[in-house]
């Protein structure tokens, strides 16, 4: 039953990977590059070696970034989705600090460090307080919650995602992006 459950994870994974970048169908489709389903990254690490893909992926990412640090939802953003969501934004931060612990690729840190610093600006300027209230863009919540459309549970979503992002980002400022380690660890 564990081997079964499994291959259905790889599966998935496989089907969905092969739909980003979106062709002509609805930004809202399946087919769009929701940066949520980038956040799976540790599993998708896990199963099959996804590094070129994130990698060109983020180069998207960092793309689809407006000028105030706010990620797409979606990227390569078409222009039918929001910006600074949380959870799809922090994929911006999460994804290479991902890859990084991995692989240990100092590349795409070293590559996205600007884009990462803006978006934690981009809360952090908003929220000084700490806790993500102000300026969610969607403010999608959590879909998975029985009660999604709670205000405390996206609250609770945002900052939770917010703090996830920070620690990657505070992580990633203390390694060196120039001297890769041999066996990457939250902990440089």
């Amino acid at each position: 039953m564990i081997n079964q459950l499994q291959s259905n994870i790889v599966w998935g994974q496989r089907g969905n990977s092969s739909r980003c970048p979106p062709t002509a169908r609805s930004a809202t489709s399946a087919s769009a590059g929701w940066a949520t389903r980038r956040s799976i990254v540790r599993t998708a690490t896990f199963n099959m070696d996804v590094a070129s893909f994130y990698t060109k992926w983020m180069r998207d990412v960092d793309d689809a970034q407006q000028g105030n640090g706010a990620f797409s939802d979606t990227s390569p953003n078409g222009g039918f989705v929001g910006t600074g969501t949380p959870a799809w934004g922090d994929a911006g931060v999460i994804v290479p600090w991902t890859i990084y612990l991995a692989y240990g690729d100092t590349g795409i840190l070293a590559e996205h460090y600007a884009a990462m610093a803006r978006w934690i600006d981009y809360i952090q300027k908003a929220n000084p307080g700490g806790l993500w209230l102000a300026q969610r863009g969607s403010d999608f919540g959590d879909w998975l919650a029985i009660d999604a459309y709670s205000q405390q549970d996206k609250d609770i979503v945002a900052t939770a995602f917010y703090a996830t992002a920070s620690t990657s980002w505070r992580a990633r400022r203390r390694c060196s992006a120039r001297t890769p380690t041999p066996r990457p660890t939250p902990r440089c």
